[in-house]
């Protein structure tokens, strides 16, 4: 481990568990220049079997472009390199692919629409509380099913031209023709590969075995730590249930992927499960990744009844005539002990084999040969994955790495053969003598439900403010909160969650409700610590758009949502605060709040409202212990976390060229679409209000409501997100999928994990690299700006005396306003000095 130069050192390296993570760091060590088998003994510990988890039942896709940055193009060339030197494309199936996002019509399917395979001797009932290492085994029933499927394309044969008009390449020609919609590539064999997960895996621990690596079956029960040290790790074998130590031990790298918090209880380590599918197609198919939007007919399945829906199963094409078919994650069960107690669930398999079946013969008059489910590992605050030193010494991490496991596990291996300490990155609530009471003002949204998790999972109380009326309704937003109270509700690992969540109605336009949710954090448990306000809607338009009289309803509920309701619920809180002598404000915007944007200029100017309502609320409240943040989002989590409204365009405003020569502006509401669209899973049932116009809406009341959840769904139109040509006003809830809301507030969350409570937070706190640059670059244009003009601007100054101080010559540049004891910044003081001496100016007069 590390680079001690010295080839004489003793080493004693324990690598706890056997999936691809911990098998490339053995690979990569036993490759390591000082490696030396005499000297150096490397034990890897996996509980059940080799790749038995999450890398035995991934998709084993690579590419150029997935996450994080720091290791995708190191490790997609390890993989290469991997592979020419081993023989991979036979060993492990390494192949170049093409990857592509398709938009698909499903068709309805027989009650028996693919016949499930099994071996002799192994057919049995399926079982829909299946546990085990192994596949789910198919039922004998299912054996003969679909034996009347006829292919039309077999008889017909497919019309290449039309394919190729709707984006198609060539050789992708085993989805139905008349199911697809449209087609975009997302890589060519130049950027994305795969490989067989498990074929991989083991072959890299197998050659890691080769070179002296000790493989050993056993549950990892306790890494002994003395004196801030590991010292042993103790496991019980997983042949007769024993208990062993190995002693001695100098480095405990953890890789146990979802489990590594039971190996090392301080690893911010989360999971997610996920269910797939491993399908025979009826004939060869081409070597392509897809990333499906299938809309579904209302009861597409016979026999069954259905509500007609959008899914997005990934499909993989493997090269030994298999294709892979995995679906969306969930939290219905918890995490068991060992990969070998994970339980399938024969439904959401299934499901995933008919959303197939409707847009593939090869795939409906196929074989299932698999149904299984697995773990994937999440970082519970922030980003991931974690790769490097604990704070114990000789205990390293390497896990979090979400669906891409496979993709990163070359360079993680590669980096914890020569780690650096930058690579850690851990977000860790302040220190607090006693647990924190939170308030959240939209606890329903992508970044409520994450930071939830991570308050309660913490030890800290929460108010939990939703929108009651999407809750009882149904609406698209409050499927993932209520998958939240399902869980505290069933796991008995959640059961102390409930005594420390309040969940209550908030509706930030009622006084009552929010003075109500403050009082019910200091009637349970005596005070509020931390407000957290993160209530936002999206109205998309230019200015002269919505500077129509029957769009007067939308900017006012604009500025009612995203400036009026925050203000609203601070108010509720400061009394309280101002008696406890302590409290923190913190206020989600985005980088908005510093940037104008061409198509947003009501949703900037309501975001700069509460901004400047904070900036200057923080120096009344400083006095009584009150700290005011307010956090920008890098990436504009209000808009693509909320509720979005566009008004119709007009022409003058309709980007691209047009027949006069000039072009359209290029307004957000264009950048947005493209976005949303080009995403996988993105495609939606989006609202057009035909009932009831704008104007008819902003004349019954500044609450008018245009969100899905209150739209009819006879009003609801199936097709891609259209924000550019619509004539009539487009409000919609984006539609991402669960792995993109989480990918999109980790950053975020991050931050308000870091900075809630703290002693000394930042009056502005920015998110991510882009926020930064950019932020940067717009103050970089002021201050040339100011520069430019500074003569101008201080000629007319009617006090001639102090021009090197009115210049700002010698005024402290960089590092921000930090205020002081008082709570005052020195801005601030320079500010106040400046009106004094105008005041004493025109006394003179």
């Amino acid at each position: 481990m590390g680079d001690s130069g010295n080839t004489d050192e003793k080493k004693n390296i324990v690598i706890v568990g056997g999936g691809i993570i911990g098998s490339s760091t053995a690979y990569f060590l036993t490759r390591h220049s000082l490696y030396n088998p005499a000297q150096h003994k490397i034990t890897l510990l996996e509980a059940t079997s080799i790749a038995s988890a999450a890398s035995g039942k991934a998709g084993g896709l690579l590419a150029l472009w997935a996450y994080p940055r720091s290791l995708v193009p190191l490790s997609f060339r390890l993989h290469k390199e991997l592979a020419d030197e081993h023989g991979g494309k036979d060993r492990w199936g390494y192949r170049p692919v093409g990857v592509g996002a398709i938009e698909l019509e499903g068709r309805k399917v027989d009650k028996n629409s693919i016949r499930a395979s099994a071996k002799e001797g192994d057919k049995k009932p399926i079982s829909t509380t299946h546990k085990g290492d192994e596949a789910l085994p198919i039922g004998e029933a299912d054996s003969t099913a679909g034996t009347n499927n006829v292919s039309l394309e077999k008889e017909l044969g497919f019309d290449k031209k039309q394919l190729q008009q709707r984006g198609l390449p060539d050789d992708l020609d085993w989805v139905a023709n008349e199911c697809v919609q449209g087609y975009q590539s997302m890589g060519s064999h130049k950027d994305t590969a795969q490989v067989h997960p498990y074929q991989f895996t083991t072959s890299m621990a197998e050659l890691a075995a080769e070179k002296g690596v000790n493989i050993v079956l056993g549950k990892c029960e306790q890494v002994v730590v003395e004196g801030g040290v590991a010292k042993a790790v103790k496991y019980s074998t997983k042949a007769t249930g024993e208990t062993e130590t190995i002693e001695d031990v100098t480095d405990v790298i953890v890789t146990a992927g979802p489990w590594s918090k039971k190996v090392w209880p301080g690893a911010p380590i989360g999971n997610l499960r996920a269910h797939s599918v491993c399908i025979r197609p009826s004939r060869p198919v081409s070597a392509y990744c897809l990333f499906t939007q299938v809309d579904l007919p209302k009861n597409f399945k016979e026999g069954s009844k259905s509500k007609a829906m959008s899914v997005t199963p990934e499909i993989y094409a493997r090269p030994n005539n298999e294709l892979y078919a995995c679906g969306e994650g969930d939290h219905q069960v918890p995490l068991p002990e060992t990969s070998a107690e994970v339980e399938v669930d024969d439904k959401r398999c299934q499901d995933i084999v008919d959303y197939c079946a409707s847009f593939s013969d090869e795939m409906r008059d196929g074989e299932v040969l698999v149904k299984q489910a697995c773990y994937l590992p999440q970082v519970e605050y922030g980003n991931g994955p974690l790769i490097g030193r604990t704070r114990t010494k000789g205990v390293w991490l390497a896990a979090g790495h979400t669906c891409w496991g496979i993709q990163n596990g070359p360079a993680t291996g590669k980096l914890m053969n020569n780690p650096h300490p930058s690579v850690t990155a851990e977000a860790t609530f302040p220190v607090s003598n006693s647990p924190r009471v939170w308030v959240i003002s939209s606890a329903d949204t992508p970044v409520g439900i994450s930071l939830l998790r991570r308050i309660l999972t913490h030890g800290d109380f929460l108010v939990a403010g939703i929108d009651q009326a999407a809750f009882e309704s149904n609406a698209p937003k409050s499927k993932g909160f209520k998958e939240v109270l399902t869980e505290i509700a069933h796991y008995p690992s959640r059961k102390d969650w409930q005594t420390r969540l309040k969940v209550v109605s908030l509706d930030l336009a009622s006084t009552a409700q929010c003075q109500a949710a403050i009082a019910t954090g200091t009637s349970a448990w005596g005070k509020v610590d931390i407000l957290f306000c993160c209530t936002s809607t999206t109205v998309l338009g230019a200015v002269e758009e919505l500077a129509a009289p029957e769009h007067a309803g939308l900017v006012r509920n604009q500025f009612e949502t995203n400036f009026y309701g925050p203000v609203n619920l601070i108010r509720a809180t400061i009394s309280d605060m101002r008696r406890q002598t302590h409290g923190h404000i913190i206020v989600l915007t985005g980088i908005s709040g510093h940037l104008g944007t061409p198509g947003l200029g009501v949703y900037c100017s309501s975001q700069w409202a509460l901004e400047g309502f904070c900036d200057s609320i923080a120096y009344e409240v400083a006095p009584f212990g009150i700290k005011v943040t307010v956090v920008q989002s890098s990436v504009e989590i209000g808009i693509l976390t909320n509720v979005v409204t566009a008004a119709p365009a007009m022409p003058e405003y309709m980007s691209g060229d047009r027949e006069d020569g000039t072009h359209g502006a290029p307004l957000f509401r264009g950048i947005l679409e493209g976005i949303l669209n080009r995403l996988p899973g993105t495609k939606v049932h989006h609202s057009e209000p035909e009932a009831e116009t704008d104007n008819a809406m902003s004349q019954r009341g500044e609450n008018a409501d245009t969100s899905p959840s209150k739209t009819s769904e006879s009003s609801r139109t199936s097709g891609s997100i259209n924000f550019t040509t619509s004539t009539t006003t487009v409000s919609l809830f984006p539609p991402l999928s669960c792995a993109h809301t989480e990918r999109l507030v980790a950053e975020t969350v991050h931050a308000i994990t870091a900075i809630g409570g703290h002693e000394n937070p930042p009056a502005r706190h920015i998110v991510g690299i882009e926020g930064v640059a950019s932020v940067k670059e717009k103050l970089k244009t002021v201050s040339e700006e100011l520069e430019e003009f500074v003569d101008t601007s201080t000629s007319a100054d009617c006090d001639r005396v102090g021009d090197k101080r009115r210049r700002g010559d010698d005024a402290e540049v960089g590092g921000g306003a930090r205020t002081n004891g008082a709570g005052h910044d020195q801005s601030w003081d320079e500010h106040v000095q400046s009106m004094h001496a105008a005041a004493r100016v025109l006394q003179s007069i």
